[in-house]
Parts: C-alpha cells; sequence; structure tokens
C-alpha cells in the first residue's frame, strides 16, 4: 500500500514474512517515538489516524494479522465501537495487571484512544475499495 501514512512497519514486515524472511527483535532495542501531540484533538486525531489505515492494513493481510469480520462492516464497527475500545482497553490490563493498580487513572484516555481508533477505522469505508467486501485474499 503505498498511500500508507501510519503502520508502515507492520506492512513492511507481514510482506517481509510473506516473502519467507524471518524477522527477529532484540529486547534489549531501544526505540523512542517522539510526538507531536501537545493537545486531546491531536491524540484523538492521530488515533484516528491509526484506525484508517490498520484497518487496510489488516484486511489485505487477514490472512497473517488476523480481521475480525466486524471490521469488513462499516455498521459493525460504528455500532460495536465501545465494546471494541473496552474490550481492547481491558486487555492491555489483563495483560499488564501490575498496571491497574499503578495506571488506573488513564484507562479513561486509554479507552478514548481506542474509540478514536474505531472512529478512524469506520470512515476509512468512504475512500477504500475493500468496504463491505469480502477479504483480499493472495
Amino acid at each position: 500500500l503505498d498511500d500508507l501514512k501510519r503502520g508502515q512497519d507492520i506492512e513492511w514486515s507481514t510482506r517481509a514474512r510473506r516473502k519467507g524472511f524471518s524477522l527477529y527483535f532484540r529486547r534489549d532495542a531501544a526505540v523512542r517515538h517522539v510526538h507531536n501531540r501537545t493537545s486531546l484533538s491531536d491524540i484523538w486525531r492521530d488515533c484516528a489516524r491509526s484506525g484508517h489505515f490498520m484497518r487496510k492494513i489488516r484486511l489485505n493481510n487477514a490472512d497473517m494479522l488476523g480481521a475480525p469480520m466486524w471490521l469488513r462492516s462499516r455498521l459493525a464497527v460504528l455500532m460495536l465501537s465501545p465494546v471494541i475500545a473496552a474490550a481492547v482497553t481491558g486487555r492491555v490490563v489483563w495483560k499488564n495487571p501490575r498496571l491497574f493498580s499503578v495506571a488506573w487513572p488513564v484507562f479513561p484516555a486509554i479507552y478514548l484512544t481506542k474509540l478514536a481508533w474505531c472512529w478512524g477505522a469506520f470512515r476509512s469505508y468512504r475512500d477504500s475499495p475493500l468496504a463491505e467486501t469480502p477479504l483480499n485474499t493472495p
């Protein structure tokens, strides 16, 4: 996908794996993400942009990345957004139980970023040839 403005690393990694390359990640590698998000609207826009592009990546690579059925339906994405955001927020806590005791005040913010992601995925249907169609398969 040449028009990606987000998720390029995931898309590239998926293409490499599809070609038979093995990927290795070093635990000691450090990555510093410097964001220019200085307001709530910047954060919302950034997360929505991720939803927009990640929906495309997941549908184009459903065999490797998985794509839940609801991701194919615009109405399902919209209607299930609160449940999806809650489930993903819950999964963050489930995988990192220590967060619950130290970072519980940020859970509403995490939930809102997941809602923004869903909003971006919902809006991505406007310009997507994948909208309401079967998954592309290689």
